[in-house]
């Protein structure tokens, strides 16, 4: 189904089918990191940190409570591992 419809679409367009592959694989990837970049700045703006490293810092040096924080600090630490991923990804375009 999915390739008839990119059959379809490239043939409206006039383009070659891998250019509209190529570009809405990109298109995804730079949305997901926006995403990811967005929620990585409300974590660190909530906790008043730069990233995963200094919140753990603040956990270290008793500025943050791990009991309040340690849910957002695991999603923080995803995040970034996820934003390296799709920057990894992004660089084969």
């Amino acid at each position: 189904m999915e390739a008839i419809l990119l059959k379809e679409v490239a043939e409206i367009l006039n383009l070659p089918e891998r250019d509209i592959e190529r570009e809405s694989l990109k298109t995804f990837l730079e949305a997901k990191l926006k995403k990811l970049l967005i929620e990585q700045l409300q974590l660190t703006r909530k906790y008043g940190v730069k990233n995963v490293d200094e919140m753990e810092n603040f956990y270290i040096e008793q500025k943050l409570s791990e009991k309040e924080s340690w849910e957002d600090y695991f999603e923080l630490s995803h995040n970034d591992a996820e934003i390296g991923s799709v920057k990894k990804a992004l660089q084969k375009f």
